[in-house]
């Protein structure tokens, strides 16, 4: 089958099957595209059915030329491998070129962060005579002094809190467990 029909079926498995976000599935259909485009350029031009393992380091060297972000390529690798999965649920493929393909690692940078005298200039230089200069300096000292993060503090409901002097009780949850992480109050 020909490149569109097989992006075709791959969007309704993602959105159907996966339950991807729109953003993430654009970004898989854009991988799929660059696959598509480099294959086009083999000689003979294949379709998915036809790539192999040499075509897949080949396809990895190709879009090593264009400066990809590691975290892109990583992406990438994902899409292309999920694609071929879905390649062998439809029977259209045996095995997963992309399944021995390595991700290249990547890298965290450590956040630039603010010293506890520009932090304590940037409290003080919100001014607290009006009710809005009030939040504002109570939402940036909850910031500070707790360590929240901003999308924690969006969320925060006052039945969030616990009344103790010393320590404030946020609840988290990740796909599989809630916890409390305990934070001291400004």
């Amino acid at each position: 089958m020909s490149w569109q029909i097989w992006k075709k079926a791959f969007r309704q498995f993602l959105t159907m099957e996966k339950g991807f976000s729109s953003n993430s599935i654009a970004a898989y259909e854009q991988d799929l595209d660059r696959l598509r485009q480099f294959s086009e350029n083999q000689h003979p031009p294949k379709q998915p059915e036809e790539l192999n393992n040499s075509d897949v380091t080949l396809f990895l060297k190709w879009m090593a030329e264009f400066g990809i972000t590691e975290s892109t390529q990583a992406r990438m690798i994902s899409a292309l491998r999920m694609f071929y999965h879905f390649l062998q649920i439809e029977a259209a493929v045996t095995k997963n070129p992309f399944e021995l393909a390595e991700a290249p690692r990547i890298t965290r940078k450590i956040p630039d962060i603010l010293s506890q005298e520009e932090m304590r200039q940037l409290i003080e230089s919100v001014a607290i005579s009006s009710d809005l200069g009030i939040r504002n300096r109570a939402i940036l000292e909850m910031l500070y002094g707790c360590g929240l993060r901003v999308s924690e503090l969006v969320n925060l409901k006052i039945s969030d809190l616990f009344s103790a002097k010393v320590l404030s009780g946020l609840w988290e949850k990740d796909t599989k467990n809630v916890w409390c992480r305990w934070v001291c109050r400004p």
